[in-house]
């Protein structure tokens, strides 16, 4: 652990301490238990100074206080909002934990500005939400920079709820696996070395999880002509990752399969992306990176469930082998998909992968991806499609995204399955013929083309 700068003004711990608003807008913020137990220890000085620094805390705000207590030169008082919000129902989100997320989150940050080394964290009511919320917000990619922020150590305030805070810890330290992914240069991320990263978290659970890497003898011998059309056109070599969990006690019970798409770095190929902003197509492997850091967080949290995850990983790149617009291409399955543009080629590698995802007689699949421009209408980073069987998978799924922020679940309907005329394929990739239109490829192209393969 990072030592503290002697000649800090800081130096020592920080404490993150919750208060909520009161129903009436103009009284005083109400301090948690924690809040109010630490309130007692400095002979209510807290709220002595919260009444004169300024108006009632509103939520996500905070306010910061220096020199309070020995143990804990700097207290940040994080505003919570209003008590027992429930779920918003517009945004299929639990209100009480997104504020807890967001308050603890904003405190960390003011911390970690001051480069402490330790903070602790008040459980607000919610602990998991407060382990989630802290460790998110510290989350930096600073790997490659010559001057490395001092890693903040978070703790939680008292012993109530260190379950729940623990719990919390595995979901963030999950979703900052696949933010690390997402960000690291593509150069640094290649096909390969995401596979042996995921290998290598997973190698203490090795007695319920199982890698599989297979190679481009193995894509082309299992007939993924449309993976391959995509892979070959790069000198990286692509993999075919698979990762096999299980938790439950019956090997046999059908496992849930996540499906997520690989590409490492996307030019568009052929069909080349303007070079504007083209550095952030780094992170087009969002969905592999989503679902394997899922399964990562699953082997720590010993879920009671299997769990099965496949990507096919490699690079959308020019070059005189890659694809061309006109080239039409067989898929797994037998059909033959007809390439419009190259820069479409996130449903070419996951039409195999789909495919081949029912070789385990799947419960469900979870499919992951950044697919076009279009999903940036909903304001979100990661497209989910749920192919269930039933609404009852779904209506479930639907209650387990209420626990989490911006999620979106697309079901498939009729509509999105209509397959339009084509030219001289099974399948064009690049369609935007359909009944009703949310925006380029939404309802159409990346959905109908999908939903043959899955």
């Amino acid at each position: 652990m990072p030592h503290q700068q002697s000649g800090s003004p800081h130096a020592g711990k920080g404490l993150i301490l919750g208060a909520f608003a009161s129903d009436c807008d103009d009284e005083p913020s109400q301090l948690s238990d924690a809040g109010e137990a630490f309130d007692k220890q400095v002979n209510g000085k807290l709220k002595e100074l919260l009444a004169i620094s300024g108006p009632p805390l509103k939520k996500g705000k905070t306010r910061i206080f220096h020199g309070l207590h020995q143990a804990f030169p700097n207290v940040v008082v994080v505003g919570l909002g209003k008590k027992a919000m429930g779920i918003n129902i517009d945004e299929n989100w639990n209100e009480d934990k997104e504020n807890i997320r967001a308050a603890v989150a904003a405190g960390c940050r003011q911390l970690q500005d001051l480069e402490l080394i330790c903070v602790e964290v008040d459980p607000c009511g919610d602990a998991q939400a407060a382990a989630e919320g802290a460790a998110l917000s510290i989350f930096e990619y600073g790997e490659l920079k010559q001057k490395k922020k001092p890693n903040l150590e978070i703790q939680l305030h008292g012993s109530d709820g260190i379950d729940a805070w623990q719990k919390g810890i595995h979901y963030a330290e999950g979703q900052n696996l696949a933010r690390y992914l997402m960000e690291s240069p593509a150069n640094y991320i290649t096909p390969t070395k995401f596979a042996t990263i995921i290998e290598d978290k997973l190698k203490s659970f090795s007695s319920n999880t199982t890698v599989h890497k297979r190679d481009k003898s193995w894509i082309q011998e299992q007939g993924m002509g449309s993976f391959w059309s995509v892979a070959k056109g790069s000198d990286e070599p692509p993999v075919f990752l698979e990762v096999h969990y299980q938790g439950s006690s019956n090997p046999k019970e059908a496992p849930l399969v996540f499906v997520g798409k690989g590409i490492t770095f996307d030019s568009g190929g052929i069909s080349i992306k303007p070079s504007a902003n083209m550095d952030a197509m780094r992170a087009d492997m969002g969905g592999a990176a989503t679902i394997f850091s899922a399964i990562v967080a699953a082997a720590e949290l010993k879920l009671p469930i299997n769990l099965i995850g496949l990507a096919p990983l490699c690079e959308n790149l020019p070059s005189g082998r890659a694809n061309k617009p006109g080239d039409v291409v067989r898929a797994m399955n037998g059909k033959t998909i007809q390439i419009d543009n190259t820069d479409a080629e996130g449903r070419l590698v996951l039409a195999d992968a789909l495919h081949y995802a029912h070789h385990f007689n799947p419960r469900a699949i979870l499919d992951a991806a950044t697919l076009t421009g279009s999903p940036f209408l909903f304001n979100i980073l990661c497209w989910f499609f749920l192919f269930a069987p039933d609404f009852v998978i779904l209506k479930f799924t639907f209650q387990i995204f209420s626990h989490c922020s911006r999620s979106i679940v697309c079901p498939m309907f009729l509509p999105h399955t209509i397959i339009v005329p084509f030219t001289i394929s099974s399948a064009l990739s690049n369609s935007n013929k359909c009944l009703y239109n949310f925006g380029n490829n939404f309802s159409s192209g990346p959905i109908k083309i999908l939903s043959s393969f899955s």
